[in-house]
């Protein structure tokens, strides 16, 4: 019984490792490839029928689903936005806008990549992330899911 739980252990520490080596290459991909974020330019942002039924059908699921396509494509931007649009349901401006706020997550909130869903994570994206991710969403906050 004791080797069991020292292999779940092992393997659990083996999946940290892992994450953390992902985080230090998606970080050093970034800084050799000098990869800027796009920046959203016109349009309605998020502020349509569609990105806003989204945000109303989706408000349980809709911050998991946009995770999985940033973890699914490691961040890279043609995927991830692709991905939200085809599996979330987003339009493109809407897609660039959670693009955005992903990247920004991803560089200036290390804990994210650990925690996604942590506390530590949530407060530095609500400071540092979220007023970028509104203004160009064209919605107010209590408009996006939770």
């Amino acid at each position: 019984f004791a080797r069991e739980t020292c292999t779940v252990r092992q393997k659990k520490m083996i999946k940290v490792g892992l994450v953390i080596l992902a985080f230090a290459i998606f970080v050093q991909l970034g800084n050799s490839l000098k990869l800027e974020p796009i920046r959203y330019m016109d349009g309605v942002g998020c502020n349509d029928t569609q990105d806003l039924d989204v945000f109303s059908t989706k408000k349980d699921t809709f911050h998991k689903e946009v995770q999985n396509c940033a973890q699914s494509c490691f961040a890279r931007e043609t995927c991830t936005e692709k991905c939200l649009r085809n599996t979330v349901g987003l339009t493109s401006t809407c897609a660039v806008c959670f693009y955005n706020d992903i990247y920004c997550c991803a560089v200036n909130c290390p804990t994210c990549t650990f925690s996604p869903a942590g506390k530590d994570c949530l407060e530095c994206q609500q400071k540092t992330c979220e007023p970028d991710l509104l203004k160009c969403a064209q919605v107010p906050k209590s408009v996006l899911p939770e």
